[in-house]
């Protein structure tokens, strides 16, 4: 009786770890390939089994940022990631993009500046910043 549940447990755990994987790699793919709305779509089901994952919340969050949906949906997973010190300096960067699309402008700032103090980050994301950044000033008047 003990050996037979222990098999079934063991059956249960390895067929939901398969699945698990399964996920990931299919998250990763659709993110990889562009499928950003059906990404979002396994990244919560991921961040649902690990909500602390740090490639999840940038995934899911750069997601939101790349499709028609409600860009300041990433704002809550770009939160997360800010609050960790080994994190990207280019997360400042979004999560500023993510504060404006919610028209929190001076919060956007303060993120694009956060970024620029880094002073790292992806090249595309410095040589745009103080165009972002303009962009919030202008709109705020």
């Amino acid at each position: 009786m003990i050996k037979t549940t222990l098999i079934i447990i063991g059956t249960v755990l390895t067929f939901t770890g398969s699945i698990y994987g399964q996920d990931k790699k299919l998250a990763a793919d659709l993110f990889a390939v562009g499928n950003f709305e059906e990404a979002i779509t396994e990244y919560e089901s991921l961040l649902d089994e690990e909500p602390d994952n740090i490639e999840y919340n940038y995934n899911i969050a750069v997601c939101y940022l790349n499709t028609n949906i409600d860009k300041s949906l990433a704002i809550p997973y770009l939160e997360k990631l800010v609050e960790n010190p080994k994190i990207t300096p280019d997360a400042y960067y979004l999560l500023g993009r993510a504060y404006h699309f919610g028209y929190q402008f001076d919060n956007a700032v303060e993120m694009f500046n956060k970024f620029i103090s880094s002073g790292k980050g992806s090249e595309g994301n410095r040589l745009n910043v103080d165009k972002q950044i303009d962009y919030c000033q202008n709109a705020k008047e």
